[in-house]
């Protein structure tokens, strides 16, 4: 998290932003990164299934405000583990949907 904390601080003009295999970065991390930054492309990489999670959804969505794209890739995971089956997708898909007026479009990976 502290070098999310550097980015939000020291690239203000920062528009995409893909974290893969970051296993030890936290929403609250990400979340300051997509408040200081107009950041319009966020990729995410992590064993952390709470990035997949309804409330932090709505925080991502109403923390990027310029965020227009948002891939959540969970490794190491079991074959489709609740929080990936199509009902929940299609529910976190909807969340953001909502939340941001339609302007992000999230994709599981």
């Amino acid at each position: 998290d502290d070098c999310l904390e550097a980015m939000a601080r020291h690239c203000p003009n920062l528009k995409q932003l893909f974290l893969k295999y970051c296993h030890k970065i936290s929403m609250s991390g990400v979340l300051k990164v997509l408040a200081a930054c107009p950041i319009e492309e966020l990729s995410i990489s992590t064993e952390d299934k709470r990035f997949a999670d309804d409330t932090d959804m709505e925080n991502v969505c109403l923390a990027g405000s310029a965020l227009t794209s948002l891939e959540i890739r969970v490794v190491n995971h079991p074959v489709n583990p609740p929080y990936f089956v199509p009902s929940r997708l299609e529910k976190l898909q909807d969340i953001a949907r909502c939340t941001s007026n339609g302007r992000v479009f999230v994709k599981f990976c």
